[in-house]
């Protein structure tokens, strides 16, 4: 049975625990003895996983496991009160899910609050995460990822070269370095789930850089590529880029729970 204190009693943090741990079954390999991890039930099969800060569908932080197994297996979990067994935490400091699945101080590319720093080594959970209201992002020259090899073609209908699945909503820069051999036109083209988006033409043998913008949603496909407007010429790309830059906007509820 839990401890009973009188108000205004100085207790230890592993007094106040007692009988906070919890034991559910784990939905993957996840090793939270050494160093608790951030978990969430995923409602598809009510068993715990790791959260992580660049999965939308992992936003439902319920507590730390403390303990290590693997799918279909017990795990133990805390759900409330001061989790131990960090180390180099900076004390009164939000802490996060990052998008490695550790913690940090800053938010990862998903708001996902899960407790304040009580010492270098303690978490105070809170129990009720930071919504995000918006979370977006915005074409800028921000250089995200890169596929730099150069490719040829003569077709004169669009040749896919490198494609990506964006994981948010909001707006994205494509570039892509385009010329042609001889007179012919040269086409950088940019696809979004197979539907032509945009597309910039070059005349000339020396590389020339084209840019898009694209409006997108979480779970689009970016596919880019290149043609040439008579097949008798080739195209030449190279360096397609994605950028932006994510703009995180804030209406925060925070509920403390005890």
């Amino acid at each position: 049975m839990p401890n009973h204190y009188a108000s205004g009693t100085k207790i230890l943090a592993n007094d106040g625990n007692q009988s906070l741990p919890i034991t559910l079954t784990a939905g993957e390999t996840i090793n939270g003895a050494t160093l608790p991890v951030a978990v969430y039930m995923d409602d598809t099969d009510n068993e715990l996983k790791a959260c992580d800060g660049n999965d939308t569908a992992t936003l439902e932080f319920i507590g730390f496991a403390i303990s290590n197994s693997t799918d279909g297996n017990d795990i133990t979990i805390q759900t409330k009160g001061i989790v131990d067994g960090f180390s180099g935490l900076d004390v009164g400091k939000k802490y996060y899910v990052q998008d490695d699945k550790t913690i940090g101080t800053s938010p990862g590319t998903v708001l996902i609050h899960i407790g304040y720093a009580i010492s270098a080594t303690q978490i105070l959970i809170i129990n009720g995460p930071e919504i995000p209201t918006k979370v977006t992002f915005s074409a800028s020259d921000n250089l995200i990822d890169s596929h730099d090899t150069e490719y040829t073609t003569q077709s004169e209908t669009f040749i896919e070269r490198v494609s990506w699945i964006v994981q948010f909503s909001g707006t994205i820069r494509v570039k892509g370095d385009i010329k042609t051999g001889g007179d012919g036109q040269s086409y950088f083209v940019a696809h979004k789930n197979d539907i032509l988006e945009g597309e910039s033409g070059r005349i000339g043998a020396t590389y020339e850089t084209k840019s898009i913008d694209i409006t997108v949603v979480k779970g689009d496909e970016i596919q880019l590529g290149h043609r040439v407007n008579t097949a008798s010429y080739t195209s030449y790309v190279r360096n397609l880029r994605i950028y932006y830059t994510k703009l995180s906007e804030y209406d925060t509820i925070t509920q403390f729970l005890p």
